[in-house]
């Protein structure tokens, strides 16, 4: 029976499954099995009776492998710039007059949006930039 991490691999001898994309991949599937194995120990230490909420664990779980990945374990400000994160996507998603109106642009500065966003991008930009 094959397992699994050879269908995953590919056949080494087969020049097509060199490609740089797949070189990394052992890479992110290293990331994915550990946080994986960390979840799934946070669940076991969990108390069986209880209800538990998943949502939080399983989010936790795939912004690290995603930040992980992207930026690499060596950055400190990982939670920072996921935070950010969820605070651009969730102050893009309100409701923007400017959406309706596209000439009513400056009701973003009127109402200190504008601002927010520069603001929001300034520090992520400052952590981006010491990552180099």
């Amino acid at each position: 029976m094959v397992s699994l991490r050879e269908l995953l691999e590919g056949d080494e001898e087969d020049p097509h499954f060199r490609t740089p994309e797949l070189e990394k991949k052992p890479l992110v599937f290293y990331i994915r099995e550990e946080e994986l194995s960390d979840l799934f120990k946070f669940l076991d230490s969990s108390s069986e009776t209880t209800p538990m909420v998943i949502r939080g664990p399983i989010q936790r779980m795939l912004n690290n492998v995603v930040s992980r990945a992207a930026l690499g374990d060596v950055c400190n400000d990982r939670q920072f710039i996921i935070d950010s994160t969820y605070e651009m996507v969730k102050s893009f998603n309100s409701f923007n007059l400017f959406n309706c109106y596209p000439g009513l642009g400056f009701m973003n500065v009127v109402t200190g949006k504008k601002a927010g966003w520069l603001k929001l991008h300034r520090e992520v930009d400052v952590i981006l930039i010491s990552l180099k």
